[in-house]
């Protein structure tokens, strides 16, 4: 997925004062839309993000997505998603641009150190390393707080320039995960999820990584905390099913090799970076 020589020029996008675009595509194939600017808070920063109407802009042959994010360190691209293979560059992009490459530490410390010096910034963020797809380097995961509904962020080191990227789902949006500031991986299958009772509900859900991102695979919900278990309701993927259906899914979640994970270091500790 991050192999820089397999990227493409996939076609061009005019984009014009009067929030408007032009995209067209390597075929020539010509489409238009609108844009809309829109804010969204991730790991205690507030990410800059471009929305693209129609579509049309949306391929699944091309991994493009309507949102784009900006971000800093790369002040000449906008990201869509699939990673940093999916943007609009400013210009001509050199595909084999090599210069400069940090290692995953020391982008990991940069970033880390932004947030720290950032408006935003809570003691309650702490962060953590998991190498959550089990591709030989660790994910970057920044938790929100130790609250019910506090969740965790997590990014990937890019390795061809040293940056970092927002872990995406399959449709190229930017997501967070679990409760309590923590989530629960199966590093070996390549699994995200977590188990949560919460005003007499319980909740699995479980999702993996594809070359697309984080597709999700199952979830599950019951209301055993609020009615008898003659009247309980059963639900997989928010379907409606027997308690034996129910079981072998909910049995299926429990036998991964979860380990919890999300919130080992505070922000003023740096040194499993160093």
């Amino acid at each position: 997925m991050n192999n820089e020589k397999t990227i493409v020029n996939i076609g061009i996008v005019d984009i014009r004062g009067d929030a408007t675009y032009t995209y067209t595509d390597r075929s020539g194939n010509v489409s238009t839309g609108t844009i809309q600017k829109a804010s969204e808070e991730i790991g205690g920063a507030e990410l800059f993000k471009l929305v693209f109407s129609g579509d049309s802009f949306v391929s699944s042959e091309s991994y493009v997505f309507h949102s784009a994010y900006y971000t800093d360190i790369k002040p000449d691209e906008l990201h869509l998603g699939n990673g940093y293979a999916a943007r609009i560059v400013r210009g001509e992009l050199n595909i084999y641009y090599q210069n400069n490459i940090a290692d995953w530490k020391t982008s990991y410390k940069n970033y880390l150190k932004a947030i720290r010096e950032s408006s935003d910034y809570t003691s309650q963020l702490m962060w953590d390393l998991c190498d959550l797809d089990n591709d030989g380097t660790p994910e970057l995961l920044i938790s929100n707080g130790e609250y019910h509904a506090a969740r965790v962020n997590y990014y990937h080191y890019y390795e061809p320039d040293g940056t970092i990227m927002f872990g995406c789902d399959s449709d190229g949006m930017i997501v967070d995960f679990g409760d309590y500031g923590e989530i629960m991986s199966c590093k070996e299958e390549g699994l995200i999820g977590w188990s949560n009772t919460h005003m007499g509900y319980n909740y699995t859900i479980m999702y993996k990584f594809t070359d697309r991102g984080l597709v999700k695979l199952q979830s599950t919900i019951n209301n055993l905390g609020n009615v008898s278990y003659e009247e309980a309701e059963y639900k997989v993927n928010d379907e409606s099913v027997s308690k034996d259906e129910y079981d072998k899914f909910f049995e299926l979640f429990n036998s991964k090799n979860w380990i919890y994970t999300g919130r080992r270091y505070s922000f003023d500790d740096l040194s499993a970076l160093n």
